[in-house]
């Protein structure tokens, strides 16, 4: 299992590859649990993968999707 980056679920790397949500990001795959996600990514990688996030139920605002 790994991370999607935007919303930080936990994902099937097999499920998401069968599905096309993979995206490769010097040299690592990045996996999503839906092409929103996959979007948000592709369009600022940078912000999603330079560093660790972790989710927080507790933050105000909205869930991203």
């Amino acid at each position: 299992m790994k991370k999607d980056p935007v919303c930080l679920m936990e994902i099937d790397e097999g499920e998401a590859k069968a599905k096309g949500l993979i995206t490769e990001w010097h040299g690592q795959t990045q996996v999503f649990c839906s092409e929103q996600c996959k979007e948000e990514f592709d369009d600022s990688p940078e912000l999603y993968a330079s560093a660790p996030r972790e989710f927080d139920e507790d933050e105000e605002g909205d869930y991203p999707y």
